[in-house]
């Protein structure tokens, strides 16, 4: 257990058309921590899970597309 209080950390993503995550990057303002202890560590596991998450394809798509992803922490 790396927290103990529960977050909300927003990670502003750019997706290439193979659907990879090429950039990543924590919206702060759109972020909330419930301990500013833990917001370094939160902020490092949201961009390293924004980084495994995979897209659909879309060879006939732009190369870029700018989305985000919400990642909710819970204390059980």
């Amino acid at each position: 257990k790396d927290f103990s209080q529960k977050a909300t950390v927003v990670v502003d993503i750019v997706v290439d058309k193979n659907g990879k995550v090429i950039e990543a990057k924590v919206n702060n303002a759109k972020s909330t921590f419930g301990d500013p202890q833990n917001a370094s560590t939160l902020r490092a596991k949201a961009r390293q899970a924004a980084f495994t998450t995979k897209f659909n394809e879309s060879p006939d798509g732009t190369p870029e597309q700018k989305g985000t992803i919400t990642f909710v922490f819970k204390v059980q």
